[in-house]
């Protein structure tokens, strides 16, 4: 009988909490819509609803370090696609993905609401995510990336890809900071698998045990800022693998 109703209590809040994002993500999208027609306030809007969906699945995130307070590239570990949320709601930044991205239920819209560069991955089209990174660069917005180029389930990442950190190199962009970001899953091991997701897992029946469940515990924390002046991509990535695999280790 006790299993019965845990199971029930399960589906409902999974069903109640689907609903409530649903229509905040419409109302998020609306809003933003609205605001770049009339003008000023859009950039606050992918924020406050990604706060929104952190407290409407429960997701507890403590913040450590001090955040970058100038123009940024954010190097960030993967382990969800609830990584959107609980980096944008303490991060205003484009989002950078991978151009098949924009095409999935859920996460394209999640991805497009933040203003995301989809990017094609294959090297012949590197020139050509260089360029959408360089443009947006120039304009002073700041970015995070996921060097490990998808999800790892974790606790320790997968090697960092370099590719896209070449812009980094140009000595226009001498003075944008580089800011490694650990993502640490804090809960008990057998939560780990409801709050990550690989691309081999079919989303759906993830997302729909993800928003059963009551809740979910995570570190943001800021590592140390620094330049990327007389260094290689390599090297930058290197670094801020480093730095986060370390922090995860701790």
């Amino acid at each position: 009988m006790r299993a019965l109703i845990c199971s029930f209590i399960y589906a409902l809040r999974a069903s109640l909490r689907l609903i409530f994002f649903i229509l905040l993500s419409v109302l998020a999208t609306l809003s933003y819509l609205i605001h770049r027609q009339f003008g000023g306030g859009a950039h606050q809007v992918p924020q406050a609803y990604h706060k929104a969906c952190l407290w409407l699945f429960g997701i507890q995130v403590e913040c450590e370090g001090e955040r970058s307070q100038e123009q940024t590239v954010y190097l960030c570990n993967h382990l969800s696609w609830a990584d959107i949320p609980v980096i944008g709601a303490f991060i205003n930044g484009y989002f950078v993905a991978k151009a098949e991205v924009a095409g999935w239920p859920v996460l394209g819209w999640l991805a497009r609401l933040h203003q995301t560069l989809f990017i094609e991955r294959k090297r012949s089209a590197l020139a050509q995510a260089s360029e959408k990174l360089k443009e947006a660069l120039r304009k002073g917005d700041s970015l995070i990336l996921f060097p490990e180029g998808t999800n790892s389930l974790g606790p320790a990442p997968l090697p960092f890809k370099p590719a896209l950190l070449e812009v980094l190199r140009s000595e226009e962009f001498s003075h944008v900071n580089v800011q490694p970001v650990a993502l640490a899953f804090c809960g008990d091991e057998h939560e780990r698998p409801l709050y990550g997701w690989g691309d081999d897992i079919d989303f759906l029946p993830h997302f729909l045990r993800f928003a059963g469940y009551s809740g979910f515990s995570l570190r943001l924390v800021f590592l140390p800022a620094f330049r990327s002046e007389n260094m290689d991509r390599k090297e930058i990535a290197a670094l801020a693998e480093e730095r986060i695999r370390s922090t995860l280790n701790q």
